[in-house]
């Protein structure tokens, strides 16, 4: 019915995993211990250099695919900062000029104000 021999189902029941899948799980724990420990920066290439320095077997391809398959990926650049904005509305109490107001959007000082 299935087309597959009894023995090789049997097979299977027995172990339902195959050695390289168990492998894979157990190398996927270590990459992600180890990229959590490395402050979630790294990519595959020094994931792989972190397992080879604990003695792991491991080809740098199948650290890529590990990864990739955990959802561990490189932190890529920095973050860019929020523009700095100010708000137009001014109290009815006070009113400044918009010399002072340019002034306090960029955080100047008057003395380093010179025409520069």
């Amino acid at each position: 019915m299935l087309l597959l021999h009894p023995s090789g189902f049997f097979a299977w029941l027995r172990e339902p995993l195959s050695q390289r899948a168990l492998e894979d799980q157990r190398q996927t724990e270590l990459i992600k211990t180890a990229w959590e420990e490395n402050g979630e920066v790294y990519g595959y290439r020094k994931l792989h250099d972190d397992l080879c320095d604990l003695g792991e077997d491991i080809s740098p391809n199948r650290a890529w695919r590990l990864a990739r398959l955990a959802g561990k990926r490189a932190q890529i650049g920095y973050k860019k900062k929020p523009a700095k904005t100010c708000s137009t509305t001014s109290n009815s109490s006070t009113t400044r000029s918009a010399s002072t107001l340019v002034m306090a959007c960029c955080h100047l000082s008057p003395s380093n104000s010179s025409g520069k």
